[in-house]
């Protein structure tokens, strides 16, 4: 039980929500994930965690981590069903970081029917985290198939440390060093960040871009993802589908209608052909390609249809 009265059973009194941060892809400026973010509403009022969770203990941690990741898991199944966002990140305590903890993303991933792939967890550098249950928790999920981030990158004394300590699959960029973009000091910073992470085989995403100019720069520097308050704040999940779908446009009508036809046997390059012949856009307004339809669907895979009855 949390011990504290003001934040215990919050999630049961239904005081707790997710929000949700578009993240896109800056060569193409589409969203292609979601970052889920915890509010607290309380007396009419939405409080970010920075606003309550220091007051938090380990047990009343690992309850709303566990809200969280069902809530973002059930959501994100959701929008799959519709065809829209593939992949959602949520933000993990240091203090969950246990196997019973690990066997509760497996679980969650499964009552909602989720590919481990639609899951990125979360962990942030300057949390202090346990280097070899780090590693161990970390290695464990990556092996199922989920994303592991490292968020708030650089701004720990021991950024390098954990770097090279945890295994990885992409490094989030602290908006400390976006917003002071062009200044040699922090560009050089950045540069060094997505050097590291191409070598060491990482995704790299920007935190807290909310210029154009923060945008061109980062796209330059070879980032590959951003988000902020230049395309989108954090907002329900009703205005993030809205968000996607204005901003694809009829991709979401072909992702759905791609799985309806995979479903039923049609190979990738049937599906790609019949696209392309109804003149339906393909990713970034190019046709559509067996290629392009083979990696929709790995990201919102679909089950087989069942026999037909006579």
């Amino acid at each position: 039980m949390c011990r504290r009265p003001d934040i215990s059973g919050a999630a049961r009194r239904g005081e707790l929500l997710l929000h949700y941060q578009p993240i896109v892809e800056l060569r193409s400026r589409r969203p292609v994930a979601a970052e889920a973010l915890l509010r607290w509403q309380r007396h009419e009022r939405l409080a970010a965690p920075g606003a309550f969770w220091a007051d938090t203990d380990a047990s009343c941690a690992q309850e709303i981590g566990q809200f969280v990741l069902d809530t973002a898991c059930r959501q994100l199944a959701g929008w799959l069903a519709e065809g829209l966002c593939p992949e959602v990140s949520v933000n993990v305590d240091p203090r969950e970081l246990t196997r019973s903890w690990v066997a509760s993303v497996y679980e969650a991933l499964a009552r909602h029917g989720l590919p481990p792939r639609a899951l990125n967890i979360e962990l942030t550098e300057t949390s202090r985290i346990d280097p070899l249950v780090g590693a161990e928790v970390a290695a464990a999920l990556i092996r199922r198939g989920l994303g592991v981030a490292l968020d708030d990158a650089g701004t720990g004394f021991n950024a390098l440390a954990a770097v090279s300590e945890l295994p990885l699959t992409e490094l989030k960029i602290d908006r400390s060093f976006v917003c002071r973009l062009g200044d040699p000091r922090a560009d050089a910073l950045v540069r060094g960040l997505v050097a590291i992470s191409g070598e060491l085989g990482m995704r790299t995403v920007a935190e807290g871009v909310e210029t154009e100019q923060q945008a061109q720069i980062l796209e330059r520097y070879g980032v590959h993802r951003a988000q902020g308050y230049l395309f989108s704040r954090p907002v329900g999940a009703e205005q993030f589908a809205d968000y996607w779908r204005a901003a694809h446009g009829h991709d979401a009508a072909a992702a759905k209608l791609i799985r309806e036809m995979a479903a039923i046997g049609a190979s990738p390059a049937t599906i790609a052909a019949i696209l392309n012949r109804r003149g339906t856009p393909g990713p970034n307004g190019r046709n559509w390609r067996s290629a392009s339809v083979s990696r929709l669907l790995r990201s919102q895979p679909v089950r087989p249809a069942g026999p037909k009855r006579a």
